[in-house]
């Protein structure tokens, strides 16, 4: 999941927002400001509705609706600046309109990958290894992170409409995976997990944990205790 997050695009617009905005056409001050300012106050207000309905709505609806929201921006502002790159100066609509689609893909993101991509590792990972997982889970996350910090700014400068169509296609992909691959995990007890992903997992903890009682002589030291 953490893949799919880092490639949805959100930290190559953190990152490099202005140099985004730059490629379609707004400079200066402006374009600081809403690359800068606009993005973190969207995705602030979008983190909101998921907070109060990921366990009411589930995780599956909120990543579908979002991953729909950050496809089409995507594809939108792709088609906006292979069309109009070059030509902004006369296009100032074209230009903003781009704007606003960076937006609905910052709430998109605000209200699905945002706060389930750091949900869903607590949830599916078993007690055993959860340790090493969510350790795994945040340096696969860090890796693709910096991945997208050092090649970003070469795809932007090679084509940002393709750079956005690569985001696009990430998001969709983000689409197809939540739809069809991934369980629905909300209000699932841990115990439960282990049928839901068709895992053995659990079983295996539930054994080992059984075992170290009874080499410790847990088990029979309840049963005094009981008889007493």
């Amino acid at each position: 999941m953490d893949v799919i997050t880092e490639w949805s695009g959100i930290n190559a617009l953190l990152y490099y927002g202005p140099t985004i905005i730059h490629s379609i056409g707004l400079q200066g001050d402006t374009a600081t400001l809403i690359a800068s300012g606009g993005i973190g106050i969207v995705q602030f207000f979008a983190v909101i509705p998921a907070i109060v309905y990921i366990d009411r709505l589930g995780r599956k609806p909120l990543l579908r609706g979002g991953s729909i929201v950050m496809t089409i921006s995507h594809l939108c502002i792709a088609l906006l600046v292979y069309k109009f790159e070059g030509v902004w100066s006369s296009h100032s609509i074209a230009a903003w309109t781009a704007v606003v689609c960076i937006y609905t893909f910052t709430a998109g993101y605000g209200i699905s990958l945002g706060p389930i991509g750091w949900v869903l590792p607590s949830e599916v990972i078993p007690l055993s290894m959860r340790s090493k997982g969510a350790a795994l889970a945040t340096a696969s996350n860090w890796f693709n992170n910096f991945l997208i910090g050092l090649i970003a700014p070469v795809l932007i400068q090679l084509s940002p409409a393709a750079t956005f169509m690569i985001f696009a296609v990430a998001c969709f992909l983000t689409y197809f995976w939540a739809t069809y691959i991934l369980p629905e995990t909300a209000n699932v007890p841990l115990e439960e997990i282990d049928a839901v992903f068709r895992s053995s997992a659990g079983r295996e903890n539930a054994a080992l944990k059984l075992q170290i009682e009874e080499e410790l002589g847990l088990r029979d030291l309840v049963r005094e205790l009981g008889a007493d």
